[in-house]
Order: structure tokens, then sequence, then C-alpha cells
């Protein structure tokens, strides 16, 4: 009966309801995140922790055996995350300035993810050791990985390649879930179902859907990104 007091791990409805609370509380953020108009790249910011949060719900949902690595497999999707707004964004460049433009974005939006982070975990303490390692040291190599992966497309595993680098990239994406949360190969068409879905919404998500790219500024820390969310 006394069990509960030595568990290291909450199971997977636990998980579930605490990304519940965190997905709710970044919909409470998106009015005040929205006013500052469609050029600011907080959007971004509230973008991969939307879509990360809530692909990581749906994993978990689906294929509950990820449930035990849910702070490296919401690591990993992140870093896809982060990857999938900078390749839209790249879509809509016209010039090597603006491929620039997209590179020097990044160290504000990273900024604004862990300022947003740290918000979410003062709210919900409990998540903040079960997800730390997506927001320690540990996510500048993951990223870096990522990058190469999706960006760059640059397999670490090796995939069936179509030429199409989006569903390319959720097969490679599927791999590396599998490799940490180990669903088991059963469930390997269910989590690439999954990540696939996530994939198609997130494009369509109103912050990267709607942002200013054309007359945003990658400035990396103006003032009013320290306003509190």
């Amino acid at each position: 009966m006394w069990s509960f007091l030595f568990r290291k791990q909450p199971d997977a409805p636990e998980l579930l309801r605490w990304l519940h609370s965190i997905i709710d509380s970044l919909q409470d953020l998106e009015p005040a995140e929205m006013a500052k108009g469609k050029s600011f790249p907080g959007l971004l910011a509230l973008f991969t922790l939307t879509t990360t949060s809530r692909c990581t719900y749906g994993v978990i949902e689906q294929v509950p055996s990820t449930a035990s690595k849910v702070g490296p497999v919401f690591r990993e999707l992140r870093a896809y995350f982060d990857c999938l707004w900078q390749l839209e964004l790249l879509r809509r460049c016209d010039t090597p300035d603006d491929e620039q433009k997209v590179g020097k974005l990044y160290a504000g939006v990273g900024f604004r993810t862990m300022f947003i982070a740290n918000y979410l975990f003062e709210a919900h303490p409990r998540m903040k050791r079960i997800l730390e390692c997506a927001f320690d040291g540990s996510y500048n190599q993951c990223l870096g990985t990522a990058v190469r992966e999706y960006v760059q497309g640059r397999r670490e595993f090796p995939v069936a390649e179509t030429g199409d680098l989006l569903k390319d990239n959720v097969e490679a994406l599927t791999i590396r879930v599998a490799r940490h949360g180990n669903p088991g190969s059963r469930a390997l068409p269910t989590l690439k179902a999954i990540l696939t879905d996530h994939t198609t919404k997130a494009l369509d998500l109103v912050y990267l859907r709607d942002f200013d790219f054309a007359n945003c500024e990658p400035i990396s820390f103006p003032p009013e990104w320290l306003d509190p969310p």
C-alpha cells in the first residue's frame, strides 16, 4: 500500500494529466503572446512548446510504453519541432539574406522558449524533474543532431528516402523516438501515424502559419522578451 511513496517515475495516466495541464497553460498564454504582433519571434517559442507538448501527449496516450522515457522523448520532439519551424521559414526565403535571418532567429527563440518553460515549471513543478533534460545543457547536442537529421537530411539511421523531406523526416523521427521509448516493432505504425498527424497539424498552427517572417527582426533579447509570459 505504500509503494507509491517510492515510485520514481509517474505512470502514463499521471503523465497525461500533467501534460494536459501544461497544454492548457500554454493555451492561456496565447492572447498575450499574439498581442505582441504576428512578427514577434516569441510566437515560434510558443509553437515549439505547444507542438512538443501535444505530440508527447499523443505518443504516450497511444503508445503507453514510451511513458518511462518521457524526458528523452520530449527532448527529441522539441528538437524536431524546432527544426520544423526553421524548415517552414526557409521555404519562404527568397534570398540568401533571408536564409541567414532564419539562423539568426534561433538564439532569441531559444531564449524565449526557456523563459516560458521556466514559467511553466513554476506552475507545474512535478514536471520539471521529468522534462528537465529537454531544457538543460544536453539539449544543444540534441538540437545539433536534429539539424543534421531534419534540416540537412543527413541521416544517422538509414530510411527509405522518397524525395519528400517532411515525409522522410517523420520516418527518421519515428526511428529516433522508438529508440528512446522502445515501443516494440508492432507499435511502430501507430507511432509513425501519430508523428505524421502532429506534423501536419503543426504546420497549420496559427503561430507558424500566420507568422510574419518578412517583417520580423532577429534581435536576440529585445526588452519585451523579458516580460513575464
